[in-house]
């Protein structure tokens, strides 16, 4: 768990200085080595690794498998996420923790990007001693962020953090231990009003643009390129 600290310390840190160049999701480019069967990008083989707890994937790996996930028929803008292992992980106790622990494996290849599963993975395996799955689950965690926070600093519409679920919104404030107290939609963004931050003025912006190009392919709409 110490490593997540950490990263929470770094990304607040990097949020309070302004960043001259962010890593802007160009989809035209990651939909092109994520479908070149020789490319080290290549999707479908990364996400057996990712699903097989690979702890060797870069951060340019995440990234692809993350905003990748976008051109995969699986990629459902308005999925709920686990709710099989959150409803379990609100009730696990030292004997159950093994039964938790197999049902999330059995089943993160349906949700390989459910943040708050993983967060609540990752939260149970440091408080049970089980190590090295905690260490597998926190890299997976913290390379998911971390490409998240790549995208911008989330303090204005131009510099929005890039999200692809509704819910990872809330993941991200969790993470950065940031009260919501209100939503908005600004353009192609979500506007979380917030509070107890020094980092935030009034809020975080999210990019949703392809969440909302999801719903339109969803409902057979015509999509952006």
């Amino acid at each position: 768990m110490k490593i997540l600290l950490l990263l929470i310390s770094l990304v607040i840190t990097s949020l309070t200085f302004a960043q001259a160049h962010w890593q802007v999701p160009q989809y035209d480019e990651i939909k092109k080595v994520i479908t070149a069967e020789n490319s080290d990008n290549n999707y479908d083989k990364l996400l057996r690794r990712f699903n097989d707890l690979d702890t060797t994937l870069s951060d340019e790996h995440y990234f692809v498998l993350y905003y990748g996930q976008y051109f995969q028929d699986s990629y459902k803008p308005s999925n709920s996420g686990n709710n099989l292992i959150k409803k379990m992980g609100r009730s696990v106790d030292e004997k159950s923790y093994l039964t938790f622990k197999d049902s999330l494996i059995a089943t993160k290849h349906l949700y390989p990007f459910d943040l708050r599963a993983l967060s609540m993975g990752s939260v149970l395996a440091h408080r049970f001693a089980d190590n090295e799955f905690a260490t597998k689950l926190d890299r997976q965690l913290i390379g998911i962020l971390k490409s998240i926070f790549s995208t911008g600093d989330g303090k204005s519409l131009e510099t929005a953090l890039h999200v692809l679920n509704g819910s990872d919104e809330y993941v991200v404030c969790d993470i950065l231990n940031v009260s919501v107290t209100g939503q908005r939609t600004v353009k192609n963004c979500d506007f979380l009003t917030t509070e107890n931050t020094h980092v935030f003025e009034k809020g975080i912006y999210f990019n949703i643009e392809k969440i909302f190009e999801g719903y339109a392919k969803l409902f057979g709409k015509k999509d952006n390129p």
